[in-house]
């Protein structure tokens, strides 16, 4: 049930994001239980998918993101990745950093783009 669920949902949702231009690289679903019934536990957004602009793939390369690698980028640039995985290790809890307007703007756009993209509207 699982694997077919998940993969009727991918294949849906790669062709909505074909027909926009874009390729769904992967995506992240969790499922759990109410009431007896399983059912898709987690919201669907560019925080459990990876998409990239059909016009600028290119295969081996880094690919233009419209989902929450901006930040992991910045993240990980800044040492902060790092710090988190070691600060999990000890079994603290780990201090966020401050994230700069850029990276927020730069992902907000991203997001409201793909939005925009996809459904033709305009937030």
């Amino acid at each position: 049930f699982l694997e077919s669920t998940s993969l009727q949902i991918y294949e849906q949702m790669s062709k909505i994001a074909d027909s926009a231009g874009f390729i769904l690289a992967d995506l992240k679903l969790e499922f759990g239980k109410l009431n007896g019934q399983i059912t898709l536990g987690d919201s669907i957004g560019p925080d459990e998918y990876r998409m990239w602009p059909k016009q600028t793939y290119s295969v081996g390369k880094i690919q233009e993101s419209y989902d929450k690698q901006i930040l992991r980028d910045w993240l990980t640039a800044n040492g902060y990745q790092q710090k988190f995985e070691d600060a999990r290790k000890l079994g603290s809890e780990p201090v966020a950093p401050s994230i700069p307007e850029e990276i927020v703007s730069k992902m907000s756009n991203r997001y409201v783009d793909s939005y925009e993209i996809i459904t033709g509207l305009k937030l």
